[in-house]
């Protein structure tokens, strides 16, 4: 035991964790997100994103453009979600933090079973969402988000998840 954390402890990573700058934007970021959603009722809510750099806002700060791809699911009831959203992005240079804000507009398809099944497809919704992330290493993040959206019915959010960055 003593031998394995002798050898762990003299792994060499590849950014000094005392005195990295966490600062490392991407060009392009991909990710997925597990929480869970509440309208009327709760959902399980799975989710896919992908995002990419549009332009830089000022110091340490970036916008992206991005695309998520939601299911929500619980007691025979389905909703596919598909929105385009804009991210603004803040940097520290002292922390491994940054907050996010991230509005976004969608459809989405909702599915019942049971006596009362039915479909009915949404073509508009918008909302906003807040999240942070934590720098993990500069191809990774991770991401925690509360969202609220609006649409024929309104619903709550809470996500967390892994970003994979990229370069191009």
């Amino acid at each position: 035991m003593a031998v394995g954390l002798c050898i762990l402890s003299s792994v060499s990573w590849s950014h000094d964790l005392a005195t990295r700058d966490p600062f490392i934007p991407q060009k392009v970021d991909i990710g997925a997100s597990f929480g869970a959603a509440w309208t009327s009722s709760s959902y399980i809510l799975a989710e896919v994103y992908a995002g990419m750099e549009a332009s830089s806002c000022g110091f340490h700060c970036f916008n992206y453009l991005d695309g998520a791809l939601r299911i929500l699911a619980l007691n025979g009831e389905t909703d596919y979600q598909g929105s385009l959203g804009w991210r603004f992005q803040k940097y520290f240079d002292d922390s491994s933090w940054g907050p996010y804000l991230r509005p976004f507009l969608g459809l989405s398809h909702n599915i019942y079973s049971g006596p009362a099944g039915g479909q009915v497809l949404n073509l508009g919704f918008g909302g906003a969402a807040l999240g942070t992330f934590y720098y993990l290493h500069p191809g990774a993040d991770l991401r925690l988000e509360l969202g609220q959206g609006f649409g024929p019915q309104s619903w709550t959010y809470l996500t967390f998840g892994v970003v994979f960055k990229f370069r191009n």
